[in-house]
């Protein structure tokens, strides 16, 4: 039997490929998710100082409002356009949403995940110390169910604004 398997490369080749992922496969995802979180960081950390400079130079904060929606509601991120930011201030109220424009006006705090946390009160909590990671369960437009997010959140300097974004998993790792 061992001789006629070495007859066929294609097999062995196969048996090898499929060893090879099941070792390394984990290595890679995490990797992938160490890269996307990163990403994540790198992105609202961008927007956070970008916003914090534009909204110093508006008073009313009704025009800032719009001057974040207006940066909001179009940014996406990610090849496959998943990335999205969301802005909610201190007191928990929704300021803009990227794609679940029902929330924006209304008060977060309290609203618990699919898991019983509070999360929109985690993240105010997070941007106390400067911001960071959470993850938590959330609707997923399209699709039946909570899924699990991984969230990057951080103040936007000068304001009482924060700004997040959130990835479902697995996607896109």
């Amino acid at each position: 039997m061992v001789k006629s398997l070495f007859r066929k490369p294609h097999i062995i080749l196969a048996i090898i490929l499929s060893v090879v992922t099941a070792i390394m496969l984990p290595t890679m995802l995490h990797a992938r998710k160490n890269a996307v979180r990163q990403d994540a960081q790198l992105l609202v950390q961008a927007a956070a100082l970008g916003l914090g400079g534009l909204l110093r130079q508006v008073e009313r904060r009704d025009d800032q409002i719009l001057m974040i929606r207006d940066y909001v509601h179009p940014a996406r991120f990610f090849t496959d356009d998943s990335g999205y930011f969301f802005v909610i201030d201190t007191t928990g109220v929704c300021i803009a949403h990227g794609i679940q424009r029902e929330y924006e006006g209304q008060n977060m705090l309290g609203a618990k995940d699919a898991e019983g946390r509070p999360f929109f009160d985690s993240m105010i909590e997070i941007c106390e110390t400067g911001g960071g990671f959470i993850e938590y369960m959330w609707n997923k437009p399209g699709a039946q169910g909570s899924f699990k997010k991984l969230g990057y959140v951080e103040p936007i300097p000068g304001t009482d604004f924060i700004i997040g974004t959130g990835i479902y998993f697995p996607s896109p790792w």
